[in-house]
Order: structure tokens, then C-alpha cells, then sequence
């Protein structure tokens, strides 16, 4: 329930937040708890679907009511000129929202509009057009790096503020959050954008946390969840390398868990053994049942200096699955990284530099129960904490002069 004189927020977004039994990826695993945790002060979710056709029946149920999308295919041709063609494409998507608001209720109260923005460009030029479009001050929850030359699908990173000049983003007026000190600090120093650094958020559901709790099954399995990217793939495919020396003399092999196809795993890390277990999890509860009855979890982050910016700035959401559901989890990091610092007070979870250190890893004793790092989610990551947090943060920029 909304309290007095708290301030109403429009969301926008470019794909739908999903329901919460539903597995996410890239920046739905950020956008689906920052909707939870302001659903109270949300008016309205305005959603351009570039990121792919929007299933009503698959959107959080709390602000199902609230959901206006835009046409798929504008958002389509948007997507596909956005690149050589980026005044055409804000045109395509002006228009495009310009209908989709006129179809739907009239206008919502909203004074912010809140945008979940990774490493794409053209998605902060979108959400600054739109707020203007909604009389609105846009407030960005930054998770990413916007012009990493290797995330970034729009331009090259010595374009992006002439390009964001050029199509009407006033630069010294983009304010909200981060989702690390790293990044508010690359933002101010390369855009000029203020941003305060705000953990994401995550929610462990009571029938989740009691699947955790009840997971009697050990299997001596290493878990990886999620993409195959830059930013994972050069660890992961040498920790590959490693459990083969590992697993040469064992008669039962150390297997290593994947969640997505094996055609997927094999264009991006090579062939891999028959111990490699390659299957998608459509479903959030089992992947995190799986999670549980893993040996371990693996967070694997690139030592590549063209990853560096990126490794050392964003926070790999997939943790927060780990520190829900793991027995334990390896790291091999490097120790610029943002998940190296995370950890400096969480002596708990060790972070390695060199992957032969998964050998001595699965030496020592696996008997620690799933879920055991819980409490960290609570202290650090939970709804009522980011909500507070942001809420503070917008009721600021409300009482300050526009």
C-alpha cells in the first residue's frame, strides 16, 4: 500500500518483468526485484519490447494491471535501425509509444520514470525520450557499463556521449542509482551522470526457501548458471580444463552442471566430456532445488584486460541465486573484480586467482548444508532495504528544485 506523500513512479522497461517462478535473464534479473521492491509507489509499467513479444500471462502479477506495451514489430525495426540509423529509430519509437499510451488508460501520475539500463546505449536514450515525453524526471538503475565496446550492440565507446548529445540527453541531468561504487564512480568520471551505488535487490519466497532447506540429494556436481558471455566464458572454459586433469584417474567423474543447451556450451567453450551436463531450467525453484544439491557453485569472472572495465564495474546477479541456495561456491576472479571487493567481508567464500586451486577445493570437505549464506541476502540484498533506500533517494530529488 502507498503511503501519504510518497511519489509516484512510472517504470519503464525493455521486456517484461517476469513472475517470480519463472528463471530470468540479463537485466530481468534486476528489473523484476526493483519492480518488487516499488510496487507501492508504481503507477504504471511501460514496456517497448525490444528485447522480444511480451506474454501477458507471463508478467509479475502485482503490476500486470499496470502493463502498457508498445507494438512488437515498431519495437522490432527500432531494434534493427537503432544502430546506423539512431534518429530514424527514436522517430519509430516515439511513434510507437505514442500509440501504446493513447490505446491504453489515460496518462498515470507518475512524476519519476524509473529505467533498469544495462550496457545498451540506445535503451537510456529511449527511457530519457520517454520521460520527457511523460513530463517526468528520469531516474536510471544503472547495472552496466553503457558503452563497454563488447556489451554494447549501438556504437563504439568513444561515440556514445556524442551520440547521447546528439538525440537530447542532457548528460548532467541523468541521476538514480548504481548497482556498484565502481560504477557510480565510471559514470560520474566518463558521463557526468550522479548516481548512488544501491545493491540489487532479491527475494527467497517461503516454498523456496523451504525446497533449499529440505534438499537431502548431494550430488558431486559444480553448478554454473546463466550465460556463456565475455565476462563468464575464458574462466569457465579454464576451470573446464582443470577438472579434466581433475577427473582423469576417477572412476566417478566430478560433473559439471550447465543451464543451457550443449550446442550453446560447445559453440562457446569447445567440445566438451560426457561429465559436462548441458539442460536449460525454464523453472526458478528447480534451478535453485539444483543449485542446492551441487557440490558447488561456480562464479567464474574474466582476467581479459578488454574485459576489465566491465569485470571490475558490474555485479553478476547470478550470486545472489548462489548465496540463496549453495552448499559453497568457488570464485575465480581477479582481484580488481566488483565480486573480489564484494567479498573482502565475507570470509566465508574464498577468491581464487589461479584455476589449479579447484583441485584443492574439492579436497576438503563438502559437508556444509544448502542455504547456508542466506543471512548475507538479508543483510545486504533485501527488498525492504532497497526499497527504503531508493524511496529516500527519489523523495530527495522530489523536495529538490527541478
Amino acid at each position: 500500500m502507498q503511503e501519504k506523500n510518497e511519489p509516484i513512479v512510472g517504470v519503464y522497461c525493455e521486456s517484461a518483468p517476469l513472475a517470480e517462478q519463472y528463471v530470468t535473464y540479463g537485466l530481468q534479473r534486476a528489473l523484476v526485484p526493483v519492480v518488487l521492491s516499488l510496487g507501492s509507489i508504481i503507477d504504471k509499467v511501460y514496456i517497448f519490447p525490444r528485447d522480444g513479444f511480451v506474454r501477458s500471462h507471463r508478467i509479475l502479477p502485482e503490476v500486470r494491471a499496470k502493463v502498457t506495451v508498445a507494438n512488437n514489430f515498431a519495437a522490432k525495426v527500432a531494434a534493427r535501425l537503432e544502430s546506423k540509423h539512431p534518429t530514424l529509430a527514436l522517430k519509430i519509437f516515439s511513434l510507437a509509444m505514442a500509440m501504446a499510451e493513447k490505446a491504453a488508460s489515460p496518462n498515470g501520475a507518475a512524476k519519476y520514470i524509473i529505467g533498469v539500463i544495462g550496457a545498451n546505449t540506445q535503451s537510456l536514450i529511449r527511457a530519457n525520450e520517454f520521460a520527457k515525453r511523460q513530463s517526468a524526471t528520469l531516474l536510471c538503475y544503472f547495472v552496466d557499463e553503457i558503452d563497454h565496446p563488447k556489451a554494447s550492440t549501438s556504437n563504439r565507446r568513444s561515440e556514445s556521449n556524442s551520440l547521447l548529445d546528439s538525440l537530447g540527453v542532457e548528460r548532467r541531468s541523468i541521476k538514480g542509482f548504481s548497482i556498484t561504487q565502481e560504477l557510480a564512480a565510471l559514470l560520474k568520471s566518463r558521463h557526468g551522470f550522479e548516481t548512488t551505488a544501491l545493491p540489487l535487490p532479491y527475494i527467497i519466497s517461503e516454498p523456496e526457501r523451504e525446497k533449499i532447506s529440505q534438499q537431502r540429494t548431494r550430488a558431486d556436481q559444480l553448478i554454473y548458471i546463466g550465460a556463456l558471455n565475455f565476462l563468464y566464458k575464458s574462466s569457465l572454459a579454464t576451470i573446464v580444463n582443470e577438472l579434466l586433469k581433475y577427473n582423469i584417474n576417477r572412476t566417478c567423474p566430478t560433473k559439471l552442471r550447465l543451464t543451457v543447451t550443449r550446442d550453446i556450451a560447445e559453440r562457446q567453450l569447445g567440445p566438451l566430456p560426457d561429465w559436462v551436463i548441458c539442460e536449460p531450467i525454464p523453472e526458478r525453484i528447480r534451478m535453485l532445488e539444483e543449485i542446492a544439491k551441487s557440490r558447488a557453485a561456480l562464479m567464474p569472472c574474466s582476467f581479459d584486460a578488454e574485459s576489465a572495465s566491465m569485470v571490475s564495474t558490474s555485479f553478476p546477479s547470478k550470486f545472489l541465486d548462489y548465496l540463496a541456495a549453495a552448499r559453497d561456491i568457488y570464485v575465480l576472479a581477479p582481484s580488481y573484480s566488483s565480486i573480489a571487493k564484494y567479498l573482502k567481508s565475507l570470509p566465508e567464500i574464498g577468491v581464487e586467482h589461479e584455476p589449479s586451486s579447484i583441485s584443492s577445493f574439492l579436497s576438503k570437505s563438502d559437508e556444509y548444508q544448502p542455504g547456508r549464506f542466506q543471512a548475507v541476502l538479508e543483510q545486504r540484498h533485501s527488498l525492504h532495504r532497497f526499497a527504503a533506500a531508493a524511496k529516500g533517494i527519489i523523495q530527495n530529488s522530489h523536495a529538490s528544485p527541478q
